[in-house]
């Protein structure tokens, strides 16, 4: 069986829910209250393609989402979300770099994929447009009238949309909750549907994809333990 061609890629994510002392689902805090953010990751494994040396092409992202956004939290009434799918890591170290500027001044630091997005701490660039397939940032505010429902206010995308020689596909969700002192939170879970073409490329250029996304890995492996 050809390992080219047109194919569809999936990582799920379980849905959220917090009230006072009470947290439900597979999802990370990166950060103290009370400004919690809370962090979810998924890999997708490439690396049957990538030991045949061949790229995979991304072609369609679908981010289906399992049901409404919520708050019954007066303190909570908006909401934002980062979905971030990359070929290199979004080492944790940098990870809560980025939370600690937005927390000092919102919005204040780019996400990875732009061109002035660095490390707060080192001003070392973060994974940049070429190696960010995919971004997406959201933000969402309660509508009192359908059941404190959160409704979409903000949306927009970012990426390369390109190509990738790496034997893995990151997938990083990260929103963060004020509140949750005398109400519950409800974030939807995730189906991230990728659809991919695999081929082959001429030997130079697929040379070079590789080369570039091992140098990102290494001069950024500043996780921690």
């Amino acid at each position: 069986m050809s390992l080219e061609g047109p194919k569809s890629l999936r990582e799920s994510f379980s849905p959220g829910y917090w009230s006072t002392g009470i947290q439900y689902g597979d999802w990370e805090n990166i950060t103290p209250n009370p400004n919690s953010w809370w962090l979810q990751e998924g890999r997708i494994d490439l690396t049957g393609l990538a030991s045949e040396e061949l790229t995979t092409f991304l072609s369609m992202v679908d981010i289906q989402r399992s049901g409404l956004y919520a708050s019954l939290d007066p303190d909570a009434t908006t909401l934002s979300e980062y979905i971030l799918i990359t070929d290199t890591p979004w080492f944790k170290g940098d990870i809560i770099s980025f939370v600690a500027a937005q927390v000092t001044t919102f919005f204040a630091a780019p996400p990875p994929g732009f061109l002035y997005a660095t490390d707060a701490g080192t001003s070392e660039p973060l994974p940049s447009w070429v190696n960010v397939l995919y971004g997406e940032f959201n933000l969402m505010a309660v509508q009192q009238q359908v059941s404190n429902a959160m409704v979409r206010t903000y949306s927009t995308t970012w990426g390369s949309g390109g190509a990738t020689a790496s034997d893995t596909i990151y997938i990083y969700r990260l929103c963060p909750l004020s509140g949750q002192a005398s109400g519950q939170i409800v974030i939807p879970g995730l189906n991230v549907v990728l659809g991919v073409v695999v081929g082959k490329e001429a030997d130079l250029a697929y040379i070079e994809r590789l080369r570039r996304s091992y140098i990102l890995q290494e001069g950024r492996d500043v996780d921690l333990p």
